[in-house]
Order: C-alpha cells, then structure tokens, then sequence
C-alpha cells in the first residue's frame, strides 16, 4: 500500500498545501502542486529540519512533514520497491490460477515468470483480472473452485474513472462473503486487493 500525506510545500514560484503519495514508481503530488514524478527523476532527497527536499525535472520541492515523518518518507524514496511477485506471495513453483482481462502487462508476466499455472482446483493462488461486474463475479466464481486457504488477487484500473475500481470490486466480493486483507500497485494504470474467504467459509 502507498504511503500518503497532506502538508504545506514549496517550490519555485510557489507554495500551498499540497497531498502526497508515493506509490511503486511514482511520487504524486496534487492540491497546489500537480506532479507525477517517477522515482527515476528524483535525485538529492534529504531530510532538513523538518522537511523533506528533494529535485526533480531541475526544481526542488520542500515538503513540510515534521522530522519523524519526513525521516520515514526518506527511507521509504531511497529503499527500492518490493518486487511484485513478492508482494503477490508469488514464489518458484507456486501454483497459480490465472482468469480475466487486463492480465497482459509486463510487470505480472514478471511476477509469475516463475509460477506453474494450474486450475483452480489446484490453485495456492487465483489471479484475476476484472473491468466489470460480471469478471468480478467470474472472478469469485474462479476463487470458488480453489482450496479453501488460496488467496484472490484481483487486479483492476486505478482511478476514478475506472469502471470497476477498488471500491466497486470490494463492494461486490464482501457481498459473496470475502474479505480484503492487502493492496498492492501493479503498475502505473493497475492496482490489485488481496482476498481471502471469511473465518466460517474456511472452516468448512
């Protein structure tokens, strides 16, 4: 999950509240400052005082988190990101089953590189793609098949403008009895929940 926060900021020219997120590959500011700064365009992130500096494109951006804070994002710009296949549970040898749409990208061919594809009878893990409600319940109805301790990742658009984002899919998968456990970024445009089914459904 990204980390975020909402601070006073400055830069050249200018200086206004501003919302910060940082996600896999991108520092995204937004309010007085609209940026989306890949991790790769930033150099000379340090802490001064209470603020976090960092250059990007040829400007500096003070951000105004207060010292903890602004030593936690520090660490969090310098330390690399987790591998998606590591933050899928994604393993050699783990058995996989894959179902739905938006499923071709470079960074999950990637991440299951190493996986064996299986039914989902046989799965440790059911990966779905989802862009409506009706690969959502195909999604469901996949992680149905599987034993009951595999996980459904699901993977769908990030933004508002998604057809079927975050909030829709949660809505319908609690509707059948799951529950969310995990976000992860998959990549710029997609993001993916972590599901398992409720206590008593395990149980059976």
């Amino acid at each position: 999950m990204g980390r975020e926060a909402r601070c006073s900021g400055r830069w050249p020219g200018g200086a206004g509240e501003v919302k910060v997120l940082l996600e896999t590959d991108t520092l995204i500011l937004r309010g007085a400052l609209s940026r989306r700064l890949p991790r790769r365009a930033i150099s000379r992130v340090r802490v001064v005082g209470d603020t976090l500096r960092l250059s990007a494109d040829g400007e500096e951006i003070v951000l105004s988190l207060g010292a903890e804070a602004a030593a936690r994002w520090l660490l969090a710009l310098k330390t690399p990101p987790a591998p998606l296949a590591r933050k899928l549970g994604v393993a050699p040898g783990t058995r996989v089953h894959v179902v739905g749409p938006l499923l071709d990208s470079a960074e999950i061919a990637e991440a299951l590189r190493e996986a064996v594809r299986v039914p989902a009878s046989k799965a440790e893990l059911v990966l779905a793609g989802v862009a409506d409600e009706a690969s959502t319940r195909r999604a469901a109805e996949a992680h149905g098949k599987a034993p009951a301790s595999a996980a459904l990742w699901v993977v769908y658009r990030k933004g508002k403008a998604s057809p079927c984002g975050e909030g829709a899919v949660r809505v319908l998968l609690r509707g059948r009895g799951l529950v969310d456990t995990k976000v992860a970024a998959v990549s710029g445009e997609l993001s993916a929940s972590r599901y398992h089914r409720a206590r008593r459904d395990a149980q059976r």
